[in-house]
């Protein structure tokens, strides 16, 4: 991966129904798909970038993990056993601390499929995005600029897709995610639940995944079926989200490196 001089960040410890359908036509990979940077709209971090501080923290022993020190581009993904765990809150700040390392050049991805929540989230205009791509009405992967980090670039899913089962093990996909390789040098991608069966067929392009559990609410079978659903070799590890901490904010922030 490519690098620069920007302060890494610093390596603390913390704890870490299938639908079978038939695929597109290879034909489909002939498309000229193409990635164009929107240098008229940027988005936006909001509160994001001011947790930033905590969060790479949070985020240490994730960025320490050997997927991270692969030789050559890396893409990673970001889902969970249900959908609402907070994936689309974990993706976005995993990638924002992601660009405030020394790495140069960071994506945020969104393959979800069925919903557009980090559009909203990043203060973007709503657009075809990604999944028009998918779906063959669009040759062009729109990304855009970040105000707050230069070395962030956002690609939102934009209207969901009819088929996600189809979306998913599309040829696009690949497609879409071997191009991403060769323009950045970390693509996080933001993935549906593993329980809907549309994740696994992205997974298979992917370098690593990342499983966001909402800490003291989904149950431990759920999240074991999850997971059985993943190649051990490709899990990065899990994110629990939503942990409650009693006390001020201020004393939370000073502790938070022994966490």
């Amino acid at each position: 991966m490519r690098t620069s001089t920007k302060k890494a960040v610093p390596a603390v410890a913390v704890t870490t129904t299938t639908t079978t359908i038939a695929p597109e036509a290879p034909a489909a990979l002939s498309v000229g798909i193409r990635f164009e940077r929107n240098h008229d709209t940027l988005a936006k971090l909001g509160e994001v970038a001011d947790a930033l501080p905590m969060l790479s923290i949070r985020f240490a022993d994730i960025l320490n993990h050997p997927v991270f020190q692969l030789e050559g581009p890396v893409v990673v993904g970001v889902t969970s056993a249900v959908a609402g765990e907070g994936v689309t809150s974990v993706a976005l700040q995993l990638a924002a601390t992601l660009a405030r390392s020394d790495i140069r050049h960071v994506c945020l991805m969104d393959f979800n499929l069925a919903n557009d929540d980090l559009t909203g989230r990043v203060s973007l205009p709503k657009t075809t995005g990604l999944n028009g791509v998918l779906e063959n009405s669009d040759t062009v992967v729109h990304s855009y600029g970040c105000a707050e980090l230069e070395d962030l670039q956002i690609v939102p899913g934009g209207k969901p897709v009819a088929n996600p089962a189809r979306a998913s093990r599309a040829p696009r996909a690949q497609q879409v995610l071997t191009l991403a390789r060769e323009r950045f040098d970390v693509t996080i991608v933001e993935l549906p639940p593993l329980a809907t069966g549309d994740a696994p067929p992205i997974v298979d392009h992917l370098d690593g995944v990342i499983v966001v559990v909402c800490a003291g609410v989904t149950p431990k079978d759920l999240v074991a079926t999850a997971l059985s659903r993943l190649d051990p070799v490709k899990r990065v590890g899990i994110v629990l989200n939503r942990i409650q901490v009693a006390g001020p904010r201020w004393l939370v922030r000073k502790f938070a490196p022994w966490w």
